[in-house]
Formats: structure tokens, sequence, C-alpha cells
């Protein structure tokens, strides 16, 4: 990966990013130009005083590392790395991103910088929608104003009356379902407000505010409390939609499995007499549900108050961005460091048969380190570090077994495998083989680099294709009869001859069925 760092803002390759003002109040907007993709866009509008060079192999990288908590490599990688000194002038310029990452919640099995950047996504979703949601509200509004009739009203009727509002936020009928206590009343399924999405930071921050709570009664009441926001929005919802409805209609549609409903057979007419109620753990005094129901108004979601604040979070998210030190951003981006190393790795065509299995060593170790709190990478980078090893000697091999201008054959790139992987391999064909010429070509270049003796050397003297060995050894190998009746039985003898030692060893068996 090549970088440059500028102090000005300038275009980068493959993309082009413009921005807008839609009003005063509204924050500053990047849109998606010629085919930026993912979180590409996100980042460029983030940090955008640098130019991008892609990475030759990330392009061709496919699926990621198991259980690894990484993100999109290309673009978080590229842009995190380039970007230092430069995210906290450059982020407190720019107020919220186009659409750029995939739609929804953040991701908890991605990174934490990369589940920022959906949250900052999902912030721009959830205003844009709200935003457009009021527009056509205002715009029905003003046609409706503009084709009202106005009539006198009767002296009889009641101010009461004037006051109930018809259904409203419904969105779809649920089923045949009736409602219990109107048996006329269809049972309609409310429009409901999204449920807050949260980061891997806000989950444990929200976590830690219930722990420390306590066990006592009045901070178990409080945690109820703070978790039945949702449900008291969907039973003001459901109260809205279907103004008649009783708590078991709310059950039937929130939580089906609460719903009891019996058949019994009247013992007099004979007939079936269907009875129905709420499960026992709903009949419980000072049940949440009964109470949320009791205190919950008839609100549609669209007039009730946000669980979510997407202003209030992308202004955290941007927070976050801006003040992330350079240690910070380097944490930020380690799985992507982590995962990008292994998918290069895991690109090589041809590697040897250990190569694999380190892999999956480390990516089992990425994914287990990633887990913790305060992940410690070193046994990881050690798994890589061998793994790039084995990959640098492959192509030193190769390289040497292979003359320039000529093609590999399938019978020196098995050894070239085989030399890795084993301890000893046999030569095949010995010296006269096409391994062994290759080996000879090594010797005789090295001797001729040692003795500075030049290719087209045309001396009278003859200068020797192999250097003086260091030493020399001898093995014998032999199968004979001890005693001479005795079957076959092997025998081994080796000797080493050096400049200052020679030893002989000797391993001979003989047969003991004669002794």
């Amino acid at each position: 990966m090549f970088i440059l760092l500028q102090k000005s803002r300038k275009g980068f390759k493959g993309g082009k990013i413009s921005m807008r003002r839609e009003n005063q109040n509204e924050l500053l907007i990047c849109e998606k130009r010629n085919g930026l993709r993912g979180s590409e866009s996100a980042l460029t509008c983030a940090w955008p005083k640098v130019r991008v060079f892609p990475w030759p192999g990330l392009g061709r990288m496919r699926g990621r590392s198991r259980g690894t908590r990484s993100g999109p490599v290309a673009p978080l990688l590229s842009r995190g790395c380039q970007q230092t000194t430069n995210v906290p002038n450059s982020v407190s310029d720019r107020g919220k991103f186009e659409k750029s990452l995939d739609p929804g919640s953040p991701n908890m099995t991605h990174c934490l910088l990369h589940q920022k950047l959906q949250m900052l996504n999902c912030c721009i979703q959830r205003k844009k929608s709200r935003e457009w949601q009021q527009r056509e509200e205002a715009e029905a509004s003003e046609s409706e104003e503009e084709e009202e009739e106005f009539f006198e009203c009767a002296e009889t009727s009641s101010w009461e009356g004037g006051r109930r509002r018809g259904p409203e936020g419904r969105l779809m009928q649920l089923g045949e379902m009736r409602l219990l206590r109107h048996e006329s009343e269809p049972l309609y399924i409310p429009v409901t407000q999204d449920p807050a999405p949260l980061t891997e930071d806000l989950l444990e921050a929200q976590a830690e505010v219930l722990v420390r709570l306590g066990a006592h009664a009045e901070g178990a009441a409080l945690r109820a409390r703070m978790q039945s926001a949702s449900l008291t929005s969907d039973m003001e919802a459901f109260k809205a939609a279907n103004p008649k409805s009783c708590l078991e209609d709310f059950v039937r549609w929130y939580s089906p499995r609460d719903f009891v409903e019996e058949h019994k057979v009247d013992e007099e007419t004979g007939s079936t007499v269907t009875t129905h109620g709420l499960s026992a753990r709903m009949l419980l005094p000072g049940n949440m549900w009964l109470e949320s129901w009791e205190s919950a108004r008839p609100v549609p979601a669209r007039r009730q108050k946000r669980l979510f604040d997407d202003t209030r979070e992308a202004e955290k998210v941007l927070h976050f961005l801006a003040s992330a030190k350079i240690s910070d951003v380097v944490t930020y981006l380690m799985p992507m460091l982590l995962h990008c190393a292994l998918l290069q790795l895991a690109e090589e065509e041809e590697c040897p048969q250990s190569l694999p299995l380190k892999l999956e060593e480390a990516s089992l170790k990425a994914a287990k380190v990633m887990r913790n709190p305060q992940p410690k990478y070193e046994a990881v980078l050690r798994c890589l570090h061998q793994a790039e090893v084995l990959v640098a000697q492959m192509h030193s091999v190769r390289s040497k077994f292979v003359r320039e201008g000529e093609e590999e054959e399938e019978e020196v790139r098995r050894f070239a495998l085989d030399l890795l992987d084993c301890y000893e391999v046999e030569v095949p064909g010995a010296g006269k083989g096409t391994v062994g010429a290759r080996i000879r070509h090594l010797f005789s270049e090295a001797h001729k680099a040692n003795q500075m003796v030049p290719d087209d050397n045309q001396g009278s003297g003859v200068t020797e294709e192999f250097p003086p060995p260091s030493g020399k050894e001898f093995i014998f190998r032999a199968s004979c009869s001890r005693p001479p009746v005795a079957h076959p039985t092997p025998q081994r003898m080796y000797c080493v001859v050096t400049g200052d030692e020679f030893r002989v060893a000797g391993a001979f068996t003989e047969d003991t069925t004669f002794l």
C-alpha cells in the first residue's frame, strides 16, 4: 500500500466527492460519485486530505477470515492508515454522510470503527425518513385545508365526542383476527418506532448502568422502567391503532406465547366453548406489562417521543472520530490489518502444505483475541510472521531453481514445495536429472561468485565447477546373511572426512535364530 498525505483537500484516484447544503441548519452531506462503494465514500468524507493508491492484492480478496471481527478491508484500511493527524481537522467540519454502508443497525460481528460508521449511516437514514414523512404529512394537510367545507354544528353536540380521535397509525390488518371485546372490530398492526441501534461500546455502557442499579427493589423497578421504553411506545401505538382494544389483544400480537386459549366442551349442551386469557407470568402482581398498559396513552408512533435521537447519536459518532488520537486510529484499524494480512497470504496460488495450517492457527487466534476488551496481538503476529517466512522462502527457492526465460517444470515445482515441508528431500535422477542439473548450476554460480570468475572466462586455466568441499560423507548400505545360512539382514556404515576430523560409525545386524 502506498500512502501520501496532503496538506490541502484534493481529489483522489477512483472517484469524486461533491458537497451541498440543503438549508442553513442542515449539516454537510456527501454524495457517492463514480463508483465509490461501501465505506469508501463515507471515509472519504470523514478523512478527505489523502490520496488513495490501491493495494494490488486487495481487489481480488474474497470473503473474510472466519470469526475475525473486521470490516470492509480495502476502504477502511486505505483510509485509516493514511489519516492520522488530519482526523480532528477533517471531521470537525463534516456533519453527515450519504448512504455508503450496508443499511440497517450496526453489525456486532464487525470492528468498532465499522460499527460507528454504520451507526452514522443509520442516523442519516432515520433523519431523512423522518423529514420525508413530515413533508408528506404537511403536503397532505395543506391539500385537506384547501378542500375543507364548513358546516354549522348542532347545538346538542357534545364536547366530549369532539375530543375523541379516530384510529391512527395503522399499518395493516392482522389476518382475520378481531378484538376480543368488540368482535366487529378487526385487529390492526400499528406503525411502531424502530428499536434504537447500538454499537458495541454503547451496549457495554448500557449494561454497566443496569448492573450499577443493584439488586434491591428500587433498583429493579428502575431497571424495568429503563428497559420498558420500547414496550410502552408499542403499547401507545397499538392503542392508537385499536382504540377499543384490551391488554389481551396487545399480547396476542406482541407475545402470542403469553396468550392462552383453551377449548372446553360444555357438559350440558355438548358444544365447544373457547376461553382465553393471559399466561401465569402476566397475571403476577406488579407485572410490568399490566402497569405499562394502564399508563400508556393512545399516541401514534409519529407523535411519540423518539426512542432514538439520531441527531445526538450522530454527533457522538463525529466526536468519536474527531477526538481519536493516532494510537486510537491504529487500534481501531488493527482488526482490518490482521484481516488483510490473512487474506493476502491466503491468496498464494501455490504454497507449502504447512502454510494453510499456519493461517488457520493465526485466524483462530485472531478471532479469540478480538473478543477481548483489550486485545493483545503478539501471538497472532508471531503466526503471521511465520507464515510470511514460509511464503518468502517459497518464492526464494522457486526463483533459484527456475532460470530466467524458462518455464517451470512440474518436477522442479514439486521439489521446491517439498523442500519447504520435509527435512530431507530426494533429488529425482540424482545429478543427471533436471533438479540435479539446477543444483549443480547453483553451486557453480556460487563458486564463480566467490572466485570472482566472469561468465565468459576465456583464460587457459581450468576452473573447477564446484567449490572445494568442506567435508565428505560416505554411506555404505548392504544386505547380507549373518551367519551365512540365515536370512539376509541390513548392514550400514557411515564415514565422514573433514579437514581436521575422521569418523566412522557402523550398524550391523544378524539373524539371532541360529545363535
